[in-house]
């Protein structure tokens, strides 16, 4: 082998011989890994994924955020929140003052009208209430005496209108007191309901006998025994004193026959005693809507 042959050998040589490698430290292997490649296919498809995920996880978040807002009254736009796109909800001071007055007018439209007839229908019922206990005490009074008949006594003699009392109805209605007055008795019971009993004519019979029913303690109190004469006129009242009429020597509390048109007028004009007590007894114990006394 000629010099230009052994040239052209070395030249070759050092194209084709790499590069000399460090020597591997103590405690490093010898075996190297090739380099790994990642397929750009597959990593453009797997950051479509990934993004498709972010972008569904964000579509989800602004959903829940959205009806949360809307459940709270509030307005959400393109994810963000400012004061002047919140929704306002609330009245103004004026609102409230407008909706109080209108509250307060139709309130004193109705309201005496309910008032009205509450006490109305409390009335009725211990209108009815009375009649119950009267004529019950009258049957277990015939019982006891073996005979419906009831004797005659004086006209507004307050010691015998108490004797007829504490014989007939005492026993058997209960009372927590019974007062004697100048001309007739009082029964007062606990349920804020009293009985007066007068006899204003016939000493020979039990005729002409009246049981007072007072709605309460204080019409009865308020019953003026001096101004009474013989029609008892200043007692018809309609409101809470009602009048019970004992007819002939059964006291069977009916009524004076007459029309609806004439008990309007006596119960109206106080011209007979039992007109308003007939007026609400014929109604069935309630009150007509033609009843002429107010309440």
């Amino acid at each position: 082998m000629n010099i230009e042959e052994q040239k052209a050998i070395g030249q070759e040589g050092k194209q084709v011989n790499p590069s000399p490698q460090p020597s591997p430290t103590r405690g490093e292997g010898v075996t190297c890994h090739a380099e790994r490649r990642i397929d750009p296919r597959v990593s453009a498809s797997h950051d479509t994924e990934t993004l498709k995920r972010v972008q569904g996880d964000i579509e989800s978040c602004y959903n829940t955020l959205s009806r949360i807002c809307k459940f709270a009254f509030c307005s959400l736009t393109n994810s963000t929140l400012s004061q002047r796109e919140r929704v306002k909800y609330g009245f103004t001071l004026a609102e409230v003052l407008i909706t109080l007055g209108i509250i307060g007018i139709v309130a004193a439209m109705t309201l005496p009208g309910v008032i009205s007839n509450h006490k109305k229908y409390v009335t009725a019922q211990k209108l009815k209430k009375a009649s119950t206990v009267l004529l019950q005490a009258n049957r277990m009074s015939y019982a006891a005496e073996g005979t419906a008949d009831r004797p005659g006594f004086t006209p507004f003699n307050a010691d015998q209108a108490l004797e007829m009392f504490n014989r007939y109805y005492v026993p058997y209605i209960k009372f927590d007191e019974v007062v004697k007055g100048t001309k007739g008795v009082f029964g007062y019971m606990q349920d804020d309901m009293a009985f007066y009993f007068i006899k204003n004519s016939q000493p020979n019979s039990w005729a002409n006998t009246y049981i007072i029913v007072c709605t309460s303690h204080k019409a009865c109190k308020n019953i003026d025994e001096d101004t009474i004469d013989i029609y008892l006129n200043n007692l018809p009242n309609g409101k809470d004193i009602f009048t019970f009429y004992t007819s002939g020597s059964i006291p069977n509390y009916v009524f004076a026959t007459s029309t609806h048109e004439q008990r309007l007028d006596g119960c109206k004009n106080h011209t007979s005693m039992e007109s308003c007590t007939a007026l609400i007894f014929e109604a069935g114990w309630t009150f007509p809507k033609d009843y002429p006394i107010g309440f």
